[in-house]
Order: structure tokens, then C-alpha cells, then sequence
């Protein structure tokens, strides 16, 4: 889900969400390998090119497993900050990161260097961080230049193997990044418990340094000027002005959009905690996104000559649905996932690295639901009853943990996280599929990158938006059980700023916050469920595709 140019955003919409889906083109009809001198194209399979591939998997590991780490130990993190109230940026950061690289010339974030480096960079400047909003600076650096790496990489496996072993890499590919998502939380844990956090970041930065290294020796920058995709418009008024440049995007476009994201999820993070709600600051701040956020629609509609968003695309064929169930369907998942190590440091006690491998059911029922899916689908030629039946297991399981998880939970249990994350594989899987026959062929890449763009809106609002919610009830109904306790400001506040303070207090306070906690964690579950039925009749009233002689 990172930000690419329309080239090669394809070729992560081809690389990423569903390897065997055959409806998009294949990889040797996006990039076009540099000639050598003598006309040939460029192939090898010596052992210096094993190893160069072999890195090259490696740096989507380390991307993969980099978004986990965090997932699983940003509220040690905060913690640490004595600021867990604002921890959940660390989280939204590296997708900010993403949207402010939206605009810029994806020339600048696929070049072999630049693009680990900024990703080095982002890890150190986090790892060496003396506030929490340092930290959060660095992964949004990170965010920029992590924006690049699957691109890049992808350039690296096509620049160097023969054609008709890309589809073998892809796969390749796929599992690492499965590896990097499964391990990311354990390994954060595991350091953070160990030697620190701040470890777990630097310890990335040498390894991006060696793959920016491998990337500017074994790709001269030739091959960058050669990846092209056919994409052109049947009406004029949709295409870029007829000028044919690749890399034409639309830069105040993105600044507006990028904005307009950060302004919400100020006002999320500001409003009932830090001022009241009905404060001029959060009114203020409402106006200006309102502001921004029109501005953008109203430029993409009107002006921007190769929008970041389509309007008129999102009419075909249901492509802006599609979009719209992205949003929700990420919205729900990271709202969830967000705060499932927490919630197992706030009632069990849990250390860092228990904590984070209560993520790994998810994150291996993500990988087996598409698989699953990908073999229905080839079997059946059918993805919408798929959708729905995955949508509802999903649903289910977070019903299960409201339900199930208002005063504990307990090992077996902790594993309903399995369905949520297998539902989740299977449903992106169609979904992705359903997006790819729907779309008009010409436009298909510009339909994938704007569905990866929702994919990230989704994951902001989600963990945002949970982040507030949870925050507010906790504090609330802190302030009622412990309303006749003197010191009930002090606790709460310690309570709010680091997630183990706890620990520290009388074995009755303990208790209540505990018991407090467990309330309004309720508040989780329900935003999931509520965010999953209503992608719903969404799902439903989509037209469903013919996927029979698609090549």
C-alpha cells in the first residue's frame, strides 16, 4: 500500500493482494527490462543475482515486518514518552508519510537510493528519539521513503531474472512480505523487552543502507526510464491533456488530501481529551478540514488534469463502491488490531512480547484467507457470495470478542483473532478481484492505485478514530469508579500516559482500572462490526463480474 506512479503502482496492485489473480496484466507487459548494447534484454541467473534477489526479498520483509513491529509495541513506546494518550501517530505516521509522497514524482521515490535511504533515515531519527513527536517525525520519513521500497523492489526482480520467471519472484515476494506481517510483533517485542525499542528501529537502518547500496549496484538508473504501462482514456476530458508524461501527478491535489487527513486526525486526538469538544480550537480546526477536504473534491473534479482520485472513474461499474468497502473493511480491521496488544498489557499484565504474539493468529488467518480464496475463486469463476460470506465471518468474530472478552479473555479465546484475520485475507482477495473485472481495462492501474489510497484513508480512520473512542470512554469511566478517591486526577493521568502505571498502584485501583478498561475496550468490537455491516449492502449491491476468459 505505498504510494507509486501509475506504472508502477500497477505492478504493486499485481504483486500485492492477490498473486493469482489472473485479470490483471502480467508484470512483462508493465516493465520493459533495458537493453544491453547488443539489443538483448538484460537476464542472469549467476549466483551474484541470487543473492541480489535474495536481498531484495529481504527489504520486503523488512517493510512487511517494520509495520507490525510498530502495530505491537507503540503503546511501549509512548509509554516510554510518558505520552500514551497521542501514541497511536506512531501508528498513522507512516501512512501520513504516504500521503505527503502521494504527490511527489515517483521518479524521486523509486531512485535505487534515495528511497531506502529516507527509510533508514525515518528508523534512525525514531530510534534516536527524545520526545514522542520526534518519533512520530521519523515514521513519517520512514513513511516517504517506505513508500518506494515495494516498487523498487519489484523493478530489482523484473531488471535482473528472465521474463518468464517473474511470476515465480511474485510469489516470492508475497511470502516474504506473509513472513515480514507474521514475525514483525514477536521480533518488536521480543527486542523491546530485551534490549529496548529503540533497537528495533535502528537495527533497520544498516539493513536499508546495504539494500540502497544493492539497488544503486545492480540497477543503473536507465531501467527506471523504462517502465511504462499502457493507460489512456476513451475521453479526452479524463486523460492528462494529452501529454503523455508518465509521471504527471497531481501535486496540490495531494497536499490538499494530505491536509485535510492530518487536520481529522487532530481533531480525533484532540477532542474530549486534550479540549472539550465544543472548544474554538477543534471548531477551527473541523472548519479548515471541511475547507480543505471540499477544495479537494472540487479540484479533482474540476481541475486536476491527472487526479488523484478519478471522480469520474469512481462512477464506472462500481469502482468508487469498491473503494468505499475498502475504507470500511480497513477501517474495521486496524481499529481492532491497533489495540489488541494493549488491551492484553492493560488486563493480563502481558509483556511486550506476549503481547505482540497475540497478533500472529491474525496475521497467518490473513495470508491462509487468501489463499483459500484464491483457490475458490479459480475453482468457482465466483467472488461476490465469497465476500459475503467472508464479510459475515468477520463480522462474527468481532461480535465474538465483544461478547466473549468483557472480562478477560483466556488462550483459546484470545484466538478468535484467527477468523477476523482469515475473513479479512479472503474478503480482500475478492474484492481486489471483483475491482480488477470491473474496472475499465484502459483505466485499471489508475482504479488500483486510487483502491490502494482507500486502503490507507481506512487504516488512518480506523486506528484514529478507535484511539479517540476508547480514550474517552476510559477516562470517563475512570472518573466514575474512582470518584471517591482523592487523588483520582494523579492516577488517571498516569493511567492515560503510560499503560503499565497501573502496576504501580494499591491491588484495589488496580483492579478498577482494569475493570474500567474492559468496558470501554467494548467500544473496539463494536466500531469493527458496526464498520463491517455496513460494507455490507455495499457488497451486495455490486454488480457481479464475469471472471470466464480473462486473461
Amino acid at each position: 500500500m505505498k504510494p507509486e506512479g501509475e506504472g508502477v503502482r500497477a505492478v504493486r496492485s499485481v504483486a500485492g493482494a492477490d498473486e493469482s489473480c489472473p485479470l490483471l496484466p502480467q508484470q512483462s507487459e508493465l516493465y520493459e527490462p533495458y537493453p544491453r548494447s547488443d539489443g538483448s534484454r538484460k537476464t542472469s541467473s549467476s549466483p551474484s543475482k541470487a543473492l541480489s534477489i535474495a536481498l531484495a526479498l529481504f527489504g520486503v520483509f523488512l517493510a512487511s515486518a517494520d509495520e507490525q513491529l510498530v502495530m505491537a509495541t507503540y503503546g511501549a513506546i509512548a509509554s516510554d514518552f510518558q505520552n500514551l494518550s497521542d501514541g497511536s501517530w506512531l501508528l498513522t505516521g507512516y501512512n501520513l508519510g504516504y500521503c505527503i509522497a502521494l504527490p511527489v514524482d515517483p521518479k524521486q521515490l523509486t531512485d535505487r537510493v534515495d528511497t531506502y535511504c529516507l527509510f533508514g533515515l525515518g528508523c534512525i531519527i525514531t530510534g534516536t528519539a527524545l520526545s514522542l513527536w520526534q518519533a512520530i517525525a521519523g515514521r513519517v520519513i520512514s513513511g516517504i521513503g517506505g513508500s518506494g521500497m515495494i516498487a523498487l523492489i519489484s523493478v530489482i526482480i523484473i531488471d535482473i531474472v528472465p521474463l518468464d520467471q517473474v511470476g515465480v519472484l511474485r510469489s516470492y515476494v508475497n511470502v516474504a512480505a506473509i513472513a515480514g506481517r507474521s514475525s514483525g510483533g514477536p521480533l518488536g517485542g521480543f527486542l523491546a523487552d530485551t534490549i529496548g525499542w529503540r533497537w528495533s528501529f535502528l537495527g533497520q537502518a544498516p539493513i536499508a543502507i546495504i539494500c540502497s547500496f544493492l539497488a544503486g549496484w545492480q540497477l543503473p538508473l536507465e531501467s527506471f526510464n523504462k517502465i511504462k504501462i499502457e493507460s489512456h482514456s476513451d475521453n479526452t476530458n479524463h486523460t492528462s491533456a494529452g501529454s503523455g508524461k508518465l509521471y504527471d501527478e497531481d501535486f496540490l491535489g495531494g497536499i490538499m488530501f494530505s491536509i485535510t487527513i492530518t487536520i481529522f486526525l487532530l481533531v480525533l486526538g484532540l477532542g474530549g481529551q486534550k479540549v472539550s469538544w465544543d472548544d474554538p480550537i477543534i471548531i477551527y480546526l473541523a472548519a479548515t478540514c471541511v475547507v480543505f477536504g471540499t477544495a479537494f473534491v472540487m479540484r479533482e473534479g474540476l481541475w486536476a488534469k491527472k487526479p488523484l482520485i478519478p471522480l469520474w472513474l469512481m462512477r464506472r461499474n462500481g469502482v468508487g463502491v469498491f473503494c468505499v468497502v475498502q475504507i470500511l473493511l480497513f477501517s474495521a480491521r486496524f481499529a481492532f488490531l491497533s489495540n489488541l496488544a494493549p488491551y492484553f498489557v492493560r488486563t493480563e499484565d502481558a509483556n511486550n512480547t506476549a503481547a505482540a504474539a497475540y497478533i500472529v493468529p491474525s496475521s497467518l488467518g490473513n495470508a491462509i484467507g487468501a489463499l483459500l480464496a484464491g483457490y475458490v475463486i479459480s475453482r468457482t469463476y465466483r467472488y461476490k457470495a465469497l465476500s459475503l460470506v467472508s464479510l459475515a465471518i468477520g463480522a462474527l468474530s468481532y461480535v465474538l470478542v465483544g461478547l466473549r472478552w468483557r472480562h478477560g479473555t483466556n488462550l483459546w479465546e484470545s484466538l478468535y483473532t484467527f477468523p477476523a484475520g482469515l475473513s479479512f485475507g479472503m474478503i480482500l482477495s475478492t474484492q481486489f478481484i471483483g475491482l480488477s473485472a470491473s474496472a475499465p481495462k484502459p483505466q485499471t492501474a489508475t482504479a488500483v492505485s486510487t483502491y490502494y489510497l482507500s486502503q490507507q484513508v481506512g487504516i488512518l480512520v480506523g486506528v484514529g478514530a478507535s484511539a479517540a473512542i476508547l480514550r474517552m470512554d476510559f477516562r470517563k469511566t475512570l472518573l466514575r469508579q474512582l470518584e471517591n478517591y482523592s487523588d483520582r486526577d494523579w492516577i488517571i493521568q498516569g493511567v492515560l500516559r503510560d499503560s503499565r502505571f497501573a502496576n504501580s498502584l494499591p491491588r484495589v485501583v488496580q483492579s478498577i482500572v482494569r475493570s474500567s478498561y474492559l468496558h470501554s475496550f467494548q467500544s473496539v468490537p463494536i466500531l469493527a462490526t458496526c464498520c463491517s455491516i455496513m460494507a455490507l449492502p455495499l457488497i451486495v449491491c455490486t454488480r457481479e463480474q464475469s471472471l470466464r476468459g480473462e486473461k
